[in-house]
């Protein structure tokens, strides 16, 4: 499943302005956002900006 979520995300964040490349997105995604807390490392700095950007990006309509 989570395969499956890294392909679909960077599909579905749609092209705002400062959108990382899709390979950033999917690497802070299965690196950090997709682990629980425990399982969590320390954030790599260069990823910092990507998972920002992401969290600010709303979740598409299904409108």
């Amino acid at each position: 499943m989570t395969y499956a979520l890294l392909s679909l995300v960077p599909a579905l964040v749609k092209d705002l302005p400062g959108r990382p490349e899709d390979e950033d997105l999917r690497t802070v995604l299965r690196e950090y956002a997709f682990l629980p807390d425990k399982r969590r490392g320390e954030l790599r700095p260069e990823h910092k900006a990507a998972l920002a950007w992401l969290k600010r990006r709303p979740c598409p309509s299904s409108t």
